[in-house]
């Protein structure tokens, strides 16, 4: 009998005892707290894929093999035109242009310009004192040789066209007396001429020597060399501008023979405005384009 009862008493305690734990347990709840993903709506079938937006901008027809040129920020017209030698009106010719507006990304064709440096280079000023009196070195000072027979009389001179020489790879290290020996020499056995083809050398130190006399025509540019005297700078100027020196000597050069030929500054050319060449060199070109619009 107490068996029994200790047995019930048992069991009542651990019903009581499990009771309570269960009513003091909290309850607790699965939330999903992961955003649903949101789907990427898709193209609606049948549907064409929008087309970019092309730019409001017209541009040229670009013709083939032309150099093409992309507008940068802070190009204008004036520096594209001293960075390739070109004129404002060739360029805007060239490319349809009503105003003088460019917009970034822009395309340009530039006609025989098919590199442009990349830094912005101002040209030098254009006043340098000018000298009446104009030293020479005659050719007898330097030449080897007399003229040959084989000229033709110069006439009128209507004309005077700049060229550059280029830059040999041996030029630095010989004088410019040399280099002009030199290039005579190829004129007069190579060529056959009669003599050096211009008429004028300008030195890297600025000084000027007489080539061809001037009462012969030169052989300079081609079909192109009656009544047009021809001028040269020793150096390449598809790289940089020539030094102040050859400048100086070219300004008081042309102004003497523009005075003594009464001829305009609009008669004072580049070789390429001639011919189809890269000479004078962009630089240079540049420099003949301001100094015949400033006079």
């Amino acid at each position: 009998m107490m068996g029994h009862m200790l047995k019930y008493s048992f069991l009542l305690i651990s019903a009581l005892f499990l009771a309570a734990c269960s009513s003091t347990q909290p309850s607790y709840k699965y939330v999903n707290t992961a955003k649903p993903s949101s789907k990427t709506p898709g193209r609606v079938n049948n549907t064409p894929a929008p087309r970019p937006t092309r730019s409001s901008s017209k541009k040229p027809i670009l013709k083939p093999n032309y150099p093409v040129y992309e507008v940068r920020k802070g190009d204008t017209l004036s520096s594209i035109s001293r960075r390739s030698g070109l004129t404002v009106a060739q360029i805007q010719r060239y490319n349809n242009l009503k105003s003088t507006r460019l917009e970034i990304d822009q395309r340009l064709y530039l006609p025989g310009v098919y590199k442009l440096s990349k830094a912005k280079v101002n040209p030098p000023p254009m006043s340098y004192p000018v000298s009446k009196n104009i030293s020479v070195i005659p050719r007898s000072r330097w030449a080897k040789y007399k003229v040959k027979g084989n000229v033709t009389p110069m006439g009128k001179v209507t004309k005077i066209t700049i060229h550059h020489t280029d830059d040999g790879p041996k030029l630095s290290k010989m004088s410019d007396v040399k280099f002009l020996q030199g290039m005579e020499s190829h004129h007069r056995n190579n060529r056959k001429w009669a003599c050096i083809g211009y008429h004028y050398i300008i030195g890297r130190d600025g000084t000027i020597y007489e080539g061809r006399p001037a009462a012969y025509q030169g052989a300079h540019a081609r079909s192109n060399n009656q009544n047009n005297i021809g001028i040269s700078l020793i150096g390449d100027f598809n790289k940089a501008y020539p030094a102040k020196s050859q400048l100086t000597s070219l300004t008081a050069l042309l102004s003497n023979l523009r005075s003594k030929h009464k001829i305009s500054a609009k008669s004072v050319v580049g070789h390429r405005h001639l011919n189809q060449t890269e000479c004078p060199g962009k630089y240079l070109a540049s420099w003949i384009n301001s100094y015949r619009a400033s006079r």
